[in-house]
């Protein structure tokens, strides 16, 4: 089974440079793809686009390549990881394995390493208000996973991205829910590191997120699995999903640690 991996963390495609190399190494022949689309900066801009033209992207790739015929394994690294799911669950792919490094699946309410970016004076209330402008979201991308755990009825309004992937309107898009649940055809595998120092809470990594107070609730506490919004309870259920928890890996760290390549990846990419 071949792949497509795509990164997004103000870096570039090169940052997969050792992961390609390694399944070179290990799996000669199986064919790795790093996508080239929003480098660096690019990478900032707003979710729907970055969305659409990767998704356009892939289809470019796979359409008509008998490479692809059985399907392919995708991997995202923070950011990317989240615009490959919100690619899934609004076209549909055929998935055999999802692996989601460091991605911020339910948002994020602080900025952590980020804290030297132009926002980084700013509060977090402060955040809140801008980011849920209609400009801010549809001009940067860390507005369109902002997710205030103390105003959500804010989150609900102002975010228009976020929401709507995690299938959290009043009226959400059933057929999200069925092209999240019947695309993955073998699993969706989640990595996060309490010490990842980047993601603000980090166990958005692994589908947690804060309670109104601020505690940490891991992935069945939270109403996105308990009412399984998206379809993350069905896949639990059918015994795909696959959550992973490691410590002391920093928010970069994932796409250049060998051993925990050859530990927990690279017998997914068989």
């Amino acid at each position: 089974m071949h792949g497509v991996a795509i990164n997004e963390n103000i870096g570039t495609y090169r940052d997969w440079d050792d992961y390609v190399s390694w399944i070179e190494q290990a799996h000669p022949g199986q064919v790795t793809i790093a996508l080239n689309a929003y480098n660096g900066w690019d990478s900032t801009k707003p979710m729907y686009t970055q969305v659409y033209d990767i998704y356009q992207l892939i289809l470019t790739i796979t359409n008509g390549n008998s490479t692809f015929d059985e399907g392919y394994h995708l991997i995202g690294h923070s950011q990317g990881a989240l615009i490959l799911r919100s690619i899934i669950e609004m076209f549909g792919l055929p998935v055999e394995n999802f692996i989601s490094l460091a991605g911020m699946h339910q948002g994020v309410y602080g900025y952590g390493d980020l804290s030297q970016q132009p926002y980084g004076n700013f509060t977090e209330y402060e955040l809140t208000k801008i980011f849920y402008t209609e400009t801010l979201q549809n001009l940067f991308s860390i507005a369109n996973w902002w997710n205030d755990p103390t105003d959500q009825n804010g989150y609900i309004l102002g975010n228009e991205f976020l929401p709507v992937i995690n299938q959290q309107l009043p009226n959400p898009m059933v057929n999200m829910k069925s092209n999240f649940i019947k695309s993955i055809q073998g699993s969706l595998y989640a990595f996060g590191s309490p010490q990842d120092g980047t993601i603000v809470p980090w166990v958005t990594e692994l589908f947690g997120f804060f309670d109104d107070k601020f505690n940490l609730l891991n992935m069945t506490e939270t109403p996105i699995y308990i009412n399984d919004t998206f379809g993350l309870k069905t896949l639990d259920q059918q015994q795909k999903l696959f959550i992973y928890e490691l410590p002391d890996i920093k928010h970069t760290q994932w796409l250049t640690n060998q051993e925990i390549f050859e530990n927990y990846i690279l017998d997914v990419l068989t």
